[in-house]
């Protein structure tokens, strides 16, 4: 299966610290290189993957072992290399407080700009990643999936490609 560990080539998760000064407050994003990473000189697709309401930054790599997804997929040509940041989705400090709060419609913009201010440039600082919308896609779970339906679509100068796996609809 495509989740299970194989003798493949692997990648690497990067945990990357921030000062957000869109939210004021500390924060963490983790990205996954692809194999080979530090000895190529390409630019990278970029895809944007955000966790559901019950998780974290970390949650889509301890949880859903996205990085060995991607390993086994790229190792069997299914798919080409890309960078792919998690960022956290709650943009309220508390959540850190080991109670993740319930994501309020009005949490909807801090989350898009703490994303589009702070993350975004991060990442295309510290990796080369193409820059362009056409290389650059946004998804994710239940509510990450509703954030990357309205941030992706809100932004399509930003991302052209958008998807959600379960996501909330009909919420701010």
């Amino acid at each position: 299966e495509a989740w299970d560990a194989r003798k493949v080539p692997h990648g690497a998760i990067h945990q990357h610290w921030y000062d957000s000064r869109s939210l004021s407050v500390l924060r963490s994003v983790y990205v996954y290189t692809p194999p080979g990473y530090d000895r190529a000189t390409t630019n990278y697709p970029v895809l944007y993957l955000l966790h559901g309401s019950g998780g974290t930054e970390s949650s889509w790599t301890f949880d859903g072992l996205a990085h060995v997804i991607l390993d086994n997929l790229i190792a069997d040509g299914r798919t080409k290399p890309m960078i792919v940041v998690m960022p956290f989705g709650h943009p309220e400090a508390s959540a850190r407080a080991g109670v993740i709060p319930t994501f309020r419609a009005r949490d909807m913009q801090a989350f898009a700009n703490d994303l589009i201010d702070d993350v975004m440039p991060l990442v295309e600082r510290t990796y080369r990643v193409a820059r362009q919308a056409d290389k650059r896609a946004i998804a994710g779970l239940s509510m990450g999936g509703n954030q990357a339906r309205r941030v992706g679509l809100g932004r399509l100068d930003l991302f052209s490609y958008v998807a959600t796996f379960s996501g909330t609809v009909g919420v701010n």
